[in-house]
């Protein structure tokens, strides 16, 4: 079953309550451990990052190649609705 962008923005918020930097290279299978199609879940994933950044929660970062999306502060000082 694919993820909705509600579970994406789930996982990623559970995932940034213990880290501050998300990439693909590195993060994306342990955001999502069992894909059933690893592209589209992949958008799915970087909508909702779209959506954290729109809310000022995440910064995207284009470094050699790469995008990370950073923490702009804590957590547990931000509200994800």
């Amino acid at each position: 079953m694919y993820l909705t962008v509600s579970d994406a923005a789930a996982r990623l918020r559970e995932f940034f309550q213990n880290n501050n930097v998300f990439t693909f290279e590195q993060h994306f299978h342990e955001v999502v451990p069992i894909c059933v199609d690893e592209a589209l879940e992949a958008a799915i994933i970087a909508h909702a990052l779209k959506l954290f950044e729109q809310r000022n929660l995440v910064t995207r970062l284009d470094v050699e190649e790469k995008t990370a999306f950073v923490l702009n502060r804590k957590l547990e000082h931000s509200r994800i609705v």
